[in-house]
């Protein structure tokens, strides 16, 4: 037996497949829940391993490459991936601007809790629509959703083929943009009611002088708006249920990000 063939051969399978391990390990070192930074590394890179044993046999570079070039293809796989798993994250990132915006006017603002995705501190309510969001992201198979869409990022972007144009960087910009207004839109029924207490207790403190505007506000807009937040929440499952069904924002703006980069 040829030891000598089986070994080159067995080097070039890896190096053939070391781009498409590079962009699965993008996406899942940074898409929510299974990139989360305290959750164990070797469970990321298992799952990396594992989709690169299922794409590499059909996505795989062969061909003589130099090291340099094989580093520069690795480099560029591997934003491909992280391009992909940023532009999962603004979808969830949308809710927790929602919450941010919620909080502000209802004084809650230094009410804080740990955040396990960015291993920061972050607004209650942020945290509370992210975990409902996530929750809605795997009941209605969003996860299976983006993993399709990584398989056809391999047939409509191939290994290789991609190209970081300026349309990369309009398609991120304009899913920035959309995380903001979205989050303005899911917030906007609470933010309604909380200026209509405002309008509220204004003409109140008007019409009678004596009215302690200071002791009284603060807790009825608190009050007001946790009860507007409550009568709001089948909305914020709505939105993440329109966003994660076929053909919903989630897959719009990841196959627009794909097709950004294709030649």
């Amino acid at each position: 037996m040829n030891t000598t063939w089986l070994s080159e051969n067995a080097v070039e399978t890896v190096l053939a497949a070391l781009p498409v391990f590079a962009r699965v390990l993008g996406l899942v070192v940074t898409m929510p829940l299974f990139g989360e930074r305290r959750g164990p590394a070797h469970i990321r890179v298992g799952m990396a391993l594992l989709f690169t044993v299922l794409f590499a046999p059909q996505f795989g570079v062969l061909g003589n490459l130099t090291l340099l070039q094989r580093a520069a293809l690795f480099a560029a796989e591997l934003l491909v991936g992280f391009g992909m798993g940023y532009i999962v994250r603004l979808v969830f990132t949308a809710a927790q601007t929602a919450g941010q915006f919620v909080e502000a006017p209802m004084g809650l603002g230094m009410a804080e809790v740990l955040d396990m995705a960015g291993a920061g501190r972050v607004p209650l309510f942020g945290q509370f629509y992210y975990a409902l969001v996530a929750l809605v992201f795997l009941g209605t198979d969003g996860h299976l959703a983006v993993c399709k869409a990584l398989g056809d990022s391999f047939t409509m972007a191939p290994v290789g083929m991609v190209v970081f144009g300026r349309n990369v960087g309009a398609t991120v910009l304009q899913s920035f943009a959309w995380m903001f207004i979205t989050g303005a839109q899911v917030a906007t029924p609470v933010l309604v009611a909380i200026f209509v207490t405002d309008a509220a207790l204004a003409l109140a403190n008007r019409a009678v002088q004596q009215f302690n505007l200071f002791s009284v506000g603060f807790p009825v807009k608190t009050a007001i708006g946790f009860v507007a937040a409550i009568v709001a929440l089948p909305f914020l499952a709505q939105y993440a249920l329109a966003a994660f069904r076929h053909n919903g924002a989630l897959l719009e703006q990841l196959y627009s990000f794909i097709r950004s980069m294709m030649r």
